[in-house]
């Protein structure tokens, strides 16, 4: 046929992801039509029915949904079948987050005005706020064309065909229409397959937040009828994708000049082959790291153009909307929870408890930063690439490379001659394979999407089991109770066991615990090479006087952690093996703080605990090694995270020496690093003596590599690329701020670094010390629980500045506040200069979050 509107897009500009090869893309030559029709539709819905908040809708940022997809719409009717799409993407984007009841009742009155429009010729716009909209739509296309206008109403439970006819102003006689189901058929397939496949995630996460034991997509019904996992699912899938897809291909070669069927069908038939589906995904993770890396670079260079590249729809990574829920609170204080330039204001003192506060307050925070900071017009949140998933990055001809899907699924490249990754150590989940989850038929849900579900309100949900003994787990445990529900808890016998939980009490001048173990003087309590040597360190850790100091100092905080004698379960909150004595000086599992006054008296008196493994699920029950079972709605798993590194492929991972697969690792290469790892752990014992001989402790089953970066920020071969928020600390917002300016530096070749094999071993070193000091969490070579003053000033140091210093007796025992960091930019401006501004041919840095 003939092709009068549209244009063959070239395939190397776009990722179709091997899912629909013969199918060339086209796209309509006037899509400023389709901006127009969406733009209007949105407006409407604003004005009718109501705001249009965290949407994406139908344009995209090269091809935008109808223009590819009715390449072939005459071009004055455009502009009306996009305003009609965009309304049912609004209209489905409220039914996707309702529960089925409430969905089908608004699928229903819509139908219903379908149905008036085709017996009266009109829609009431009186009657409700959406009539409103379907009516001016509807009195707009009667106007272009009556007879398909009305054949659109009809025709509205299959959308696309009566929006394509209309569009095309093409009419399949009524002989025809059951051969044009049958032609069509396999195309409707991978359409909704591939909405399914793209989906997924989007409609799991809203299905589990209204409570719903199933979920309408096809991967849900490829798990259930076949008892495979998601991944698996999701390949069967696209297989079939494929399929259907290749059938439809012949299917038009062998119809599309077939004189035998009518010229209108054949029309439909050849316009449809070269539609495109923009799909639409709604994931999330812009944390602390990010926006302090993005901040300071800006600083140094203004005029950079800089871009942030964030996967989540909004910013705060573990503190963003999101992630919230009303019993979140922090770790840290007022003072140390913010960044230098800008103070954060005094939460009421009903939502602070000794100066711990809800987290709430943190997302708001972050939220307002990244709007009053101005850089060369633009403000962070502007800089934001908001719905960006980063599935890909490789460095070709000294340049990066990075493929990024964005929020419609379209996949773009961007290049960079520096890379900043802040993907942080909680942005993809770990969720256990559990037997027999695929007949559990109830929801099972990762701490990090509990805030966004419906688990806390909804009354089909009232036995709540948790799985997990870290702190995120006792929060949810403790919502839960007190949300009204029957609360069980799962710690693992073959785990770390319980977290520690401490009191926030202060001792001494010191009003909380945090600012007790915010003191360097507390810092030189921790055995460590980060710390600078003294004749008091040496004092401490390298005489028996000093260690039994230590040691009895150690013994003290950790009694202070101690569950109470007199509550029920103790035992089953004290770790599985002899740790007990010193869990927090050697953290091998996790730990943190009580926050709220009756956290004991919660937890023991209206929660089942359990310490056993999970055996199997099964239909709304967990059964447990220990032979007990547990009537379950919904399982909640704070099972932790994975390393969010997965966008470089396993050569580029051992090259930036990143956590990598034992396995792929090179024999040569691994056994330099074994050999230098031996030579250091002498080291760290003739300086640590305290180190030698932990007591019995788990250890988890290791294949992957630790890291193996320099000051945990920069690979040793590759001075283009850094890594920022990688390493466990006590405070982020203090050391993700050295790290940006260390970085920086770092990035701009100010710093005078040591040779590469002295700084092999330095890395060899610190993982070997890591190892000894935080033994199973040690493993990952990143773990720096009680060293973040000591690593701050560590990271300052080399880059020269030293406003953040006190008096010395201010700068032993008071506590490190954000506020001692205030005169860090102007100290460095002075001392560096700002950085000459890129020019146009350049590429820009881009700081990659995941």
């Amino acid at each position: 046929m003939e092709y009068r509107y549209s244009s063959v897009i070239d395939p190397s500009t776009y990722e179709t992801e091997g899912l629909c090869e013969g199918i060339p893309l086209r796209v309509h030559m006037h899509p400023d039509m389709e901006e127009l029709g969406t733009f209007r539709a949105q407006e409407d819905w604003g004005k009718y029915v109501g705001a249009v908040k965290n949407y994406r809708g139908g344009l995209g940022p090269k091809y935008s949904f109808m223009a590819v997809c009715v390449p072939e719409c005459l071009p004055e009717r455009l502009e009306v079948i996009s305003y009609a799409n965009e309304f049912a993407f609004l209209h489905d984007d409220v039914t996707d987050n309702a529960t089925p009841t409430e969905g089908d009742e608004e699928n229903e009155k819509m139908l219903e005005t379908f149905r008036e429009a085709v017996l009266t010729g009109a829609i009431n716009p009186n009657q409700s706020a959406k009539k409103q909209i379907l009516s001016k739509m509807f009195l707009e296309m009667v106007h272009l064309d009556r007879e398909r206008a009305l054949t659109a109403m009809k025709a509205w439970g299959k959308l696309w065909f009566g929006l394509m006819t209309f569009g095309m102003g093409i009419t399949i006689p009524q002989v025809e229409s059951e051969l044009c189901d049958q032609l069509m058929r396999p195309a409707w397939i991978a359409l909704v397959l591939t909405n399914d496949l793209f989906s997924w995630e989007k409609e799991y996460e809203a299905a589990m937040r209204n409570g719903q034991p199933d979920v309408v997509n096809a991967i849900w019904v490829l798990m259930k009828e076949h008892s495979i996992t998601v991944d698996q699912a999701k390949e069967l899938c696209r297989q079939k994708i494929r399929m259907v897809v290749a059938d439809y291909v012949q299917v038009v070669g062998a119809n599309c000049n077939n004189c035998a069927i009518s010229l209108d069908l054949r029309k439909w038939d050849c316009v449809l082959k070269s539609s495109g589906v923009a799909m639409i995904d709604k994931r999330s993770d812009l944390g602390i790291s990010g926006i302090a890396a993005a901040r300071f670079y800006l600083e140094v260079h203004p005029e950079c153009r800089l871009t942030v590249l964030e996967k989540d729809t909004c910013l705060g990574g573990v503190w963003n909307s999101r992630r919230a829920y009303e019993g979140f609170w922090t770790q840290w204080t007022v003072g140390t929870a913010e960044f230098s330039d800008m103070p954060m204001p005094r939460p009421p003192e009903s939502d602070t408890y000794y100066d711990f506060f809800k987290a709430k307050y943190t997302t708001q925070y972050l939220e307002d930063y990244v709007d009053r900071r101005i850089f060369a017009g633009l403000t962070l949140r502007e800089r934001i690439r908001f719905g960006s998933h980063v599935h890909r990055v490789v460095k070709v001809d000294g340049q990066w490379v990075i493929s990024v899907k964005d929020k419609k699924g379209d996949t773009y490249t961007m290049y960079s001659t520096k890379l900043i990754v802040a993907s942080g150590l909680t942005s993809k989940q770990y969720m256990p394979h559990l037997s027999g989850q695929e007949k559990f038929d109830r929801p099972i849900i990762h701490q990090e999407s509990f805030g966004q579900s419906s688990i806390l309100s909804s009354p089909n949900l009232q036995c709540v089991t948790v799985l997990g003994g870290a702190k995120s787990s006792a929060d949810m445990v403790y919502a839960s109770v007190k949300a009204g529900k029957k609360v069980s808890w799962i710690i693992r016998e073959t785990g770390t066991g319980p977290a520690f939980f401490a009191s926030p009490k202060g001792k001494g001048p010191y009003k909380n615990a945090f600012e007790l173990g915010s003191t360097r003087i507390a810092s030189t309590l921790s055995p460590s090479f980060l710390a600078p040597q003294s004749w008091w360190t040496r004092f401490l850790h390298g005489t028996t006087l000093g260690r039994k100091i230590v040691q009895g100092v150690w013994t003290g905080v950790n009694n202070d952690v101690l569950p109470p004698q007199n509550i029920k379960h103790r035992e089953k909150l004290l770790p599985h093996t002899p740790l007990t004595r010193n869990r927090v000086f050697w953290q091998n599992g996790t730990g943190g703080l009580q926050n709220h006054e009756d956290f004991w008296a919660t937890i023991t008196d209206s929660v089942e605990i359990y310490q056993s493994d999970i055996r199997e699920l099964d239909v709304g029950l967990v059964r447990l090694e220990s032979g007990e079972e547990i009537p379950t709605d919904v399982l909640l798993c704070g099972t932790g995270w994975l390393p969010g590194l997965d966008f470089f492929d396993t050569d580029l991972l051992i090259e930036l020496d990143l956590p990598h697969e034992t396995a792929d690792e090179p024999v040569e290469y691994g056994e330099r690093w074994a050999s230098l790892e031996k030579e250091a752990d002498q080291t760290v014992l003739q300086r640590f003596p305290i180190l030698a001989n932990p007591p019995a402790h788990y250890m988890k089953p290791r294949t992957l590599t630790p890291y193996r970066l320099y000051n945990g920020i920069a690979p040793v071969r590759d001075d283009s690329i850094v890594f920022m928020g990688h390493v466990l600390v006590g405070n982020y917002f203090s050391v993700t701020e050295a790290q940006a300016i260390w970085a920086t530096a770092y990035l701009d070749k100010q710093l005078k670094l040591p040779s590469v094999a002295e700084r092999e071993q330095e890395i060899a070193l610190f993982t070997s010390w890591c190892r000894r000091r935080y033994l199973n969490n040690g493993e990952n070579g990143n773990w720096i629980a009680f060293e973040f003053i000591v690593y701050s000033d560590r990271l300052l140091h080399e880059v020269g500045l030293s406003s953040n210093r006190k008096g010395w007796f201010r700068n032993l025992f008071s506590p490190c506040v954000m506020g001692d960091m205030a005169g860090l930019r102007d100290e460095y401006l002075a001392k560096y200069g700002k950085g000459a501004a890129l020019p146009p041919e350049s590429s820009m840095p881009t700081c990659s979050v995941e």
